[in-house]
């Protein structure tokens, strides 16, 4: 389990290709940023969402390696 000092951040994908994708099911792989955030960071913009419209700042470096 995570702590404040080291939480835990669940690593994986989010692509509905399984292994490595080829020219046939390429465009499968969703097109949109993705990131793994800790559950104490999931909960409060949860928070922050039942109060109203939130604006987050994403910056992600994806690699498909």
């Amino acid at each position: 389990m995570g702590s404040k000092k080291f939480p835990v951040i669940q690593k994986g994908a989010i692509k509905s290709v399984w292994g490595n994708p080829t020219p046939e099911t390429f465009h499968k792989i969703p097109q949109i940023p993705a990131i793994s955030i800790s559950r104490a960071s999931g909960e409060y913009l949860k928070e922050l969402c039942e109060k109203g419209k939130v604006i987050v700042w994403l910056r992600a470096k994806a690699t498909r390696e």
